[in-house]
């Protein structure tokens, strides 16, 4: 099932036209805002202000190395559990946005190059694809797979 989930996303990926740099606040700018909201709060040692990023639905989707999960409550019971009280141990999130498309008006995937540093230490980094949807017309994230 995750195979022809993976075969679907990587096809609307290739459909949908790259975004013009001449096109502003767009879904795909908005998305970035929200993006870049979510690393501020990240930065500030605000774990629920990083997790309002994702939407609070149990169909939200992690996939990392261990596998694909579901559900918002177990992914914010893991980052709050490991976070919540220990802030300072969060360290440095910095993002580079690599791709994005905006596969409809109220859809974007964003491609980005990711660190997360704790003083010069690296603690964490990859590649993250994100599936934002604009909900009530708040952005966010509904798919993540990072590696």
């Amino acid at each position: 099932m995750a195979r022809y989930f993976a075969i679907l996303l990587m096809m609307l990926v290739m459909l949908a036209p790259p975004v013009s740099a001449q096109q502003e606040d767009g879904p795909v700018e908005a998305a970035a805002a929200a993006f870049a909201e979510m690393r501020a709060g990240w930065n500030r040692g605000d774990i629920e202000a990083a997790l309002s990023a994702y939407r609070d639905s149990s169909d939200m989707t992690w996939v990392n190395s261990s596998g694909v999960s579901r559900g918002f409550d177990d992914f914010a019971a893991e980052m709050r559990t490991a976070y919540a009280d220990a802030p300072e141990t969060m360290g440095s999130y910095t993002a580079e946005i690599l791709d994005g498309r905006a596969l409809t008006q109220d859809s974007v995937l964003i491609v980005a190059r990711w660190d997360i540093s704790l003083g010069e230490e690296r603690l964490y980094g990859g590649i993250s694809t994100m599936l934002w949807r604009r909900i009530d017309g708040e952005w966010k994230i509904v798919l993540e797979h990072a590696s």
